[in-house]
């Protein structure tokens, strides 16, 4: 069960993961890289690093994702060390709002040459699965955008040192019942956030349509993705037909075919709905259409699977970092809430994937496509 409270605009929640072999503490800012300013791009990519630059003098495993509203900071750790990691963290919190400019730039720099090396990895890496950056140039509305790269020549430390102001911070705890875990008034009192952090900053409307498109030579994959309304019914939809898709073998044409659901929030609203989006590996010779020929017709016909995925996306496992993750991005919403879409999918019927059908269909959609990056 959880419980949650919040003070100005800090949330904290704690949840009890009974066989968890650790704990995990989630901290998660409302701002992600559709939120960078024009004129400062990369800088919630370059905050997630920096985060991670400052000391912490506690035992943790950490890592971060910068999403498209939201900063997502994991910090996993042994149960019994929960009470020294909490206020470890917070003393990070204030170094990176509080960082003179001679303390930021040798962590600045660092963070530079990190994000630096995984442009290089990325760019060398065979394109598999999803082209997530030509998705996140649509979102942005810029063909040229890469939301890895940082805009060095308009860095300016005070912008790291603010960017918590007037967005929404949530802090999350998960792990075994035998934890001392903190509770969500500890976790507010640690983390609160002065008056001066006050208010929400509201997103712009989608810009995501149909026919947007990039490099056609030598494709190697192909992508379709939908903006969908965010409720609680779409989402569970989503996520069966990801089960549906992945589970039956795809047709001549393909080498593969997968889907997500892509959001800043988990099963939350996306700039005004779901991004649902499917993606697919092209075998040699002609390339068959992905939605019409493959996925309009698996939700259609006869689903003899339906019942064995439905039961193995409800009884999927969640570890205590995902739960934690869950917890504090539900905190920063909006969202639909991770618990009431898993109650539409122990609901959702044969029908509910003939609907999903429908307004795939009848909705407006953007395709992709992603050639594999060369070696050097």
């Amino acid at each position: 069960m959880i419980s949650s409270s919040r003070r100005g605009d800090v949330g904290a929640a704690v949840r009890v993961v009974p066989d968890s072999p650790y704990s995990a503490i989630c901290v998660v800012v409302a701002r992600g890289y559709l939120d960078d300013p024009v004129s400062g791009a990369g800088l919630a990519h370059l905050f997630e690093h920096v985060w991670f630059a400052h000391e912490l003098d506690a035992p943790t495993v950490e890592w971060g994702e910068t999403r498209e509203h939201a900063v997502v900071l994991h910090h996993v750790c042994p149960p019994e060390e929960v009470p020294a990691v909490v206020p470890a963290l917070a003393q990070r919190l204030l170094r990176c709002r509080a960082a003179l400019p001679d303390a930021m730039a040798p962590r600045v720099a660092a963070s530079l040459r990190l994000i630096a090396l995984e442009r290089r990895t990325g760019r060398e890496r065979r394109v598999f699965g999803f082209p997530r950056r030509d998705i996140a140039r649509a979102l942005r509305g810029d063909p040229g955008f890469d939301p890895v790269a940082v805009d060095t020549d308009g860095l300016r430390f005070d912008d790291i040192t603010s960017f918590l102001t007037g967005r929404r911070l949530a802090v999350c705890v998960a792990g075994p019942q035998a934890s001392p875990l903190p509770s969500p008034e500890d976790l507010l009192a640690a983390f609160a956030v002065p008056p001066d952090q006050d208010g929400t900053v509201s997103a712009p409307a989608p810009a995501l349509a149909g026919g947007w498109t990039v490099a056609t030579d030598d494709v190697e994959a192909s992508a379709t993705a939908w903006l969908l309304p965010p409720t609680v019914d779409v989402a569970a939809a989503a996520w069966l037909a990801i089960g549906l898709i992945e589970r039956c073998p795809p047709p001549a044409g393909l080498r593969w075919v997968s889907g997500r659901v892509v959001s800043p929030f988990g099963a939350a609203a996306v700039r005004g709905g779901h991004l649902f989006a499917v993606a697919a590996g092209l075998a040699d010779g002609p390339a068959p259409d992905l939605v019409h020929d493959h996925l309009l017709p698996l939700l259609r016909g006869d689903l003899a699977q339906f019942d064995a995925v439905r039961a193995t996306t409800d009884a999927t496992r969640i570890e205590a970092a995902d739960q934690a993750a869950i917890d504090a991005i539900d905190l920063i919403g909006p969202a639909t809430g991770h618990d009431a879409v898993r109650h539409a999918v122990r609901e959702a019927s044969t029908d509910t994937m003939r609907d999903f059908a429908e307004l795939l269909a009848e909705s407006p959609h953007a395709d992709f496509r992603a050639r594999a990056g060369s070696r050097r």
